[in-house]
Formats: C-alpha cells, structure tokens, sequence
C-alpha cells in the first residue's frame, strides 16, 4: 500500500497513526504536540519514497520495526496550513500489530478532535476520521426535513 501514496507536496509530513489500546481503542501518538497538529511530524528527504519515510518514523518512534504492518490510506493526503511555520500534508493509517499496543496517555479520535481549534486546521481531522470510519469514499446524499416530509405525506 506504501508504493501507492499520493505525492507529498510540503517538506513536512504528518502520519496520522492509530493504533489500538488493550481495549481496542484507536489511540494516536504525536511528536511534535506543541506544533498544533497531532500525528508524527517528519521532515522529508526528497530522494525516498513518503511511505518508507513514514515507516521510518513510526518505526524509530515505537522502538520495533513496522514494516509491513502499517496501512496507510493510500488515496488520503491532506495539505495543513499552520499560521505560522511550513505546511504540511497529513497521513491518515492504522498499526495493528502483535506486540504493539496504544499508550493510554495518548489521545483517542475523539479526544483529538476535541482539542483542535475550530478553525480550516480542524477540517484535515474530520475529513480522517471519515477515512478511518470507511466513509470517506461513500457519495451520500442528505435530504432536507421538508423533502423527508413531503416522501412520507405521499
């Protein structure tokens, strides 16, 4: 899945991880929590590959080698626009791993989401959590109230 990524267009990207807890809760680490996004911050070389940049880093930040075990969305990559500082493009992907398993210190989904400021930087976040949840691909379509009403009067 890592052959695939799409192309990373900033110097910075963000691996979003979740990876499960002893409860099976998405937790996810972050290495940089005074930059104002969650997730593993990496400086990226232009001569590798994102993917094996992003297995690098997880692998170096837990102490054992990912390597296959990390999925990453291969069709996600969101660009972030700090007010200050270099953009970055966020990764979204899912660690399961015998032997690995969450910090409980670590924030889950929610506790993320709760703690962005309600601004464009939150937006990148709830776009993965649609892609975590499998939703992000799905075209849906809302129907108003009125129009609710009006198919159940007829």
């Amino acid at each position: 899945m890592l052959a695939t990524l799409t192309p990373c267009k900033t110097d910075v990207a963000i691996l979003f991880v979740g990876i499960p807890d002893a409860h099976d809760v998405l937790r996810f680490p972050s290495n940089a929590p005074e930059a104002g996004f969650p997730g593993l911050h990496v400086t990226l070389q232009p001569a590798l590959g994102v993917g094996e940049q992003l297995t690098q880093a997880l692998s170096g930040f837990l102490g054992v080698d990912v390597g296959r075990h990390l999925e990453v969305n291969a069709t996600f990559a969101d660009e972030l626009k700090p007010a200050t500082g270099p953009a970055a493009t966020l990764y979204v992907a899912v660690l399961r791993m015998s032997g690995v398993v969450a910090e409980p210190a670590w924030p889950s989904l929610p506790d993320v989401l709760r703690s962005l400021p309600r601004d464009k930087g939150r937006v990148p976040y709830l776009r993965s959590w649609q892609v975590l949840t499998g939703g992000y691909q799905l075209n849906t379509k809302a129907a108003s109230l009125e129009e609710a009403l009006k198919h159940l009067r007829d």
